[in-house]
This record gives C-alpha cells, structure tokens and sequence, in this order.
C-alpha cells in the first residue's frame, strides 16, 4: 500500500525551503508562456486526454511540459500551506494562463481515477 509523503519531507530530503519551490514553480510557467504556439487553443488543449498531448511537437509540446511541471512544485507547495509548512502565494497563482492545470473543475488532472 502506498501513502502520502509527509508535507515538508521532500523539502528535507532534496535540502531545499517552501521559498525555492514556490520560485522555482513560478519560471516553468513563464517559459512556457515565452514558448506557447498555441494562443486560445490551449483551452481545448488543457481539456484533452493528457495522452493526446504526446502528438503535439516542438514549443507546443515543451510549453504543455512545462506547464505540468510548474503545476507538480505548485500543488506541492499547496500541500505545505494546508500543512502550515508554508506560506500562501502573495496572490493567486497564475497557471495554465490562469486556470488550474486539470483537463475538467471535476476530474483528476491525468485522469488516472474514472
């Protein structure tokens, strides 16, 4: 049976502070918004079977990988504010040009439940 990391201890483990994650979340985010080809069509991007973003090719793809980065530092730094670890952001965060990286407001983000 798998469980859940204890918030803070891959903080401890890779020797860094809520402070770097939530910088570091922040630069996947704006180079992909440097590299994003995609303009409005990321609405219907973000709503795709994640497997379906294995077509998409050069600053397309990079920009959607990058986005899913961002959103992995991100929903961990969420975990160390509800844990009290952490700091909220100053203000709202803007991901996946300022929606929540899930493919639907009911869903797993990668649909890996159904």
């Amino acid at each position: 049976m798998a469980s859940r990391l204890k918030p803070g201890s891959m903080l401890r483990w890779l020797g860094i502070n809520a402070a770097w994650l939530k910088a570091k979340g922040a630069l996947p985010l704006r180079r992909a918004d440097e590299l994003d080809q995609l303009g409005n069509w990321h609405e219907l991007v973000r709503e795709a079977d994640p497997r379906r973003w294995e077509r998409l090719q050069g600053d397309a793809r990079s920009a959607v990988d990058l986005r899913v980065a961002a959103e992995i530092f991100l929903l961990y730094h969420d975990d160390l504010v509800t844990a009290g670890r952490a700091k909220p952001l100053d203000r709202p965060r803007r991901r996946w040009r300022g929606e929540p990286f899930t493919p639907s407001a009911g869903g797993s983000a990668f649909r890996l439940a159904p």
